[in-house]
């Protein structure tokens, strides 16, 4: 990796040979705070922009933050000059496209209220900044989104005239990228002149009541922090270190946030449970002053370090990594250097200087005082920096391994993402009852390991835990294969409410409590699991021989299976549609899926189609397999009267996958990581690849498949609805 800068703009290159795919990252200085356009509008250009263009080779993502807005370009080998010679960055506004993402924003918003903590954390941010710069919304609401209009967004394009930086991640030398920024209109605007002002903000402080409308317990409090980006590697181990402290001293209670932007900080502790009372704050702010021990130390920068491996395995997240130069620090951090920045912020963050939010308090009263602000308008590093890291050498790509056993199966492929070895689990539930949660993992499996991620499919909870060693995951799978998932404890409670963060884990959660089956046992199966290592260094076939010794589940008929269940009570309203699938290749369950959310503009996708009919912002999709049958859901979250619209909205989807039948399955053999494991982009992308490959299809990945046929045969399908509300 190297960094530079050329003609006054940051350039972040990292050449990552093994790829066939990369990621380039252009961002610009619009977002929520200080801008000079309306609240909602830098988000609304990036909707805007992303809709406006057909990146047919490759895909678009972006995000609006606070201070700048940041595009990401998944692209292939020989695709990347469409980034820098084919962009339009100054584009026309449609009104057509205008009202379209309009309606796709106010869905946004909808999905974002789901979740009362959102809402109220929003707020609390709004009362901190009296409104201003950091208390603007970025996402804006409904009202707000409503009035923009065309002239606004015209105006927000002007801060489009000069990226503050662009990095690239991917197979490329250096050189060639230069050349292609060099060439690119990036460089067409000249810079402004370099100059920092100072303002004055006021700053909140006192207490005040949750708006009546945010349905939750909630108290928090939040404090200003006199810090910027030079501060953020102390302030991620000083956090590390309070986290553990709350956690230990007070349950969890309460969650501890540190935001840094370009010209401040801010610091929140919030709760939504019940028993929580703004007094505790104190209590805690009091735990958070003592002195740091050498343990505590160690342990924070272990888990910093954890993180920016994390990090490194995804091609956008380590747009992060790569941006943060910070990172080199962290040999040389001192447990002096961390107390220096929590003495810093504990001067800043005393009791009597919070602002409050609760749902029930004595002094209803805010004020304001008034500090000063240093805001850095175009200004421009007068240095080149370049620092060398080590990259991969090149090698070739070793082809994923899958052996099935019975039932059973076990997959393999390694990455040059990733210095760390991970190890994904599938459990079938259907014996439990319901699924796993996170903190049910056996805890000898998880010894020398650190649980990733939880994720449901149907019946099935997959686990991804990541090891540094082989010799560790080695030992994870020997317990992992002796297990036996007899998880029905009487004295063992789950909230499984707690659980449901989002939209996707709480449908998905709901949606297997329809299906009404037979008992099987009062126990879990374990049924494949599915490993990535390190560049060449596949684990090979030794780890499975011992599959032969599981038991196999017993199999559900097909007419064992009912759903009668049709309304669920849910924390938003919305509507699934269930359909079984046909037998013939479930490789073919597997396309389908990946063309509700594909990345080829060539046909349709599901999640297209719901956003240009104005129904809700995104889809949330899973295959359940019950026995021999697989089925699947489509649901999303909108209001009642669209019920029937979306249940014609996906008829009409799989009309066009028939027409597009052959030109899909070429498209899905093109990207699924399977077919071709260099072109993934995140090592959870590749496990989850490999791992459905391994569950989903026979030996031969290539038998029966014939996609057109498989979507007529849905269409003949009864279809059945279910209806969520709250």
């Amino acid at each position: 990796m190297e960094k530079c800068l050329i003609k006054q703009m940051k350039y972040n290159i990292e050449t990552l040979p093994g790829l066939d795919v990369g990621i380039v990252n252009i961002n610009f200085p619009i977002g929520a705070a200080y801008n000079g356009v309306e609240i909602g509008v830098a988000h609304f250009l990036e909707h805007i922009f992303c809709c406006t263009h057909e990146f047919r080779k490759g895909k678009l993502t972006a995000q609006t933050q606070r201070d700048d807005t940041n595009y990401y370009f998944y692209v292939s080998k020989n695709n990347i000059e469409t980034v820098f010679k084919n962009l339009n960055w100054q584009i026309s506004i449609d009104e057509k496209i205008l009202e379209q993402e309009r309606n796709t924003i106010k869905n946004e918003i909808k999905q974002f209220n789901i979740n009362p903590r959102n809402r109220a954390l929003e707020y609390l941010h709004f009362l901190l900044f009296n409104g201003k710069d950091y208390g603007r919304s970025i996402i804006g609401n409904e009202s707000q989104i409503s009035k923009i209009n065309k002239s606004e967004l015209e105006k927000g394009l002007n801060f489009y005239k000069e990226p503050t930086s662009v990095n690239v991640i991917g197979p490329w030398e250096r050189e060639q990228i230069l050349n292609y920024i060099e060439e690119s209109n990036l460089l067409e605007y000249p810079n402004s002149n370099s100059h920092i002002c100072t303002e004055l903000m006021t700053i909140g402080q006192g207490e005040s009541l949750i708006p009546k409308d945010i349905k939750t317990p909630f108290v928090g409090g939040a404090w200003f922090l006199s810090i910027n980006k030079s501060h953020q590697i102390y302030a991620e181990v000083l956090k590390n270190i309070w986290d553990s402290r709350i956690k230990k001293f007070f349950s969890g209670t309460f969650t501890l946030r540190i935001q840094i932007y370009n010209y401040g900080g801010v610091l929140t502790l919030d709760s939504i449970l019940p028993e929580a009372k703004k007094s505790n704050i104190e209590k805690i702010i009091s735990c958070l002053e003592r002195p740091i021990t050498l343990q505590e130390f160690n342990k924070a920068l272990m888990k910093l370090h954890i993180n920016y491996h994390r990090l490194a395995e995804d091609l956008q997240s380590r747009i992060k990594y790569i941006n943060n130069l910070y990172i080199n620090q962290l040999d040389k951090l001192t447990i002096e250097d961390i107390e220096g920045c929590q003495q810093k912020i504990i001067k800043e963050i005393s009791y009597e200087n919070g602002l409050y939010l609760c749902n029930s308090i004595s002094n209803l009263n805010i004020r304001y005082f008034p500090i000063t602000k240093s805001i850095m308008k175009n200004l421009k590093e007068d240095t080149e920096e370049n620092i060398h890291n080590e990259t991969n050498t090149e090698k070739q790509f070793i082809s994923p391994l899958m052996i099935r056993n019975n039932s059973y199966y076990y997959t393999a492929v390694s990455s040059p993402l990733t210095k760390r070895y991970h190890l994904l689990v599938r459990i079938d539930c259907q014996g439990i009852g319901r699924l796993l949660i996170p903190k049910e993992f056996p805890p000898e499996i998880l010894t020398k390991g650190i649980l990733e991620n939880v994720r449901y499919e149907g019946w099935h909870t997959l686990f991804q835990i990541s090891f540094f060693n082989e010799e560790s995951m080695t030992e994870s799978i020997v317990h992992l294969l002796a297990y036996r998932w007899n998880l029905r404890k009487p004295y063992l409670k789950i909230n499984e409410e707690k659980y449901m963060t989002n939209l996707e884990i709480e449908m998905k959660w709901r949606i297997i409590k329809v299906f009404k089956t037979p008992p099987i046992k009062d126990r879990g199966y374990l049924v494949g699991i599915s490993i990535v290592t390190p560049h060449n260094n596949v684990i090979k076939e030794k780890h499975f021989e011992k599959f032969s010794y599981e038991e196999t589940p017993p199999a559900i008929t097909r007419e064992q299976v009912t759903i009668d269940n049709k309304i669920i009570k849910a924390n938003f309203h919305g509507v699934t549609i269930i359909t079984r699938l046909p037998k013939q290749s479930p490789l073919c369950a597997l396309i389908l899926q990946e063309t509700a959310f594909g990345t080829n503009v060539n046909f349709p996708t599901l999640e297209s189609l719901i956003r240009e009919k104005g129904l809700s912002y995104r889809i949330v999709q899973s295959l359940i397999t019950l026995g021999n049958d697989i089925y699947i859901f489509w649901g999303i979250q909108c209001d009642p009267c669209y019920k029937t619209l979306f249940k014609d909205v996906v008829r009409e989807w799989l009309f066009c996958l028939a027409k597009c039948s052959n030109s899909i399955e070429i498209w899905f053999k093109n990207m699924w990581a399977y077919y071709n494991p260099q072109n993934h982009n995140s090592i959870s992308q590749l496990v989850r690849d490999i791992d459905r490959t391994g569950h989903y299809t026979q030996s031969s990945l290539e038998l029966n498949m014939n996609f057109k046929s498989f979507i007529n045969e849905i269409l003949s399908e009864k279809v059945i609805e279910v209806t969520f509300t709250n």
